[in-house]
């Protein structure tokens, strides 16, 4: 898997383990997330690879950080992100 794709897949991971739900289930907040790096070792890549790929989530608006907080705005479109890799 590519490391986008194992990204959006811990993404999912954390967010059904531990995230905060919206009251429609449509998004998500991690927090405390974790340090790029940290992200990085639990994936098999390196910090840089986690900041580009979460720099894209950010630009696509799929994802939203504040301080130590991962907001996801749209699991639905993270997942399809997701399922169309995995191809």
């Amino acid at each position: 898997m590519s490391v986008a794709n194992r990204l959006h897949g811990e993404i999912i991971r954390m967010c059904h383990a531990f995230g905060e739900w919206s009251v429609n289930r449509e998004s998500c907040v991690i927090a405390p997330f974790p340090i790029h790096a940290e992200l990085a070792a639990r994936i098999g890549t390196h910090r840089e690879a986690v900041s580009r790929e979460l720099a894209q989530l950010k630009a696509e608006s799929i994802i939203r950080q504040h301080g130590r907080s991962l907001h996801v705005n749209s699991v639905a479109k993270l997942r399809v992100l997701y399922e169309r890799a995995g191809r």
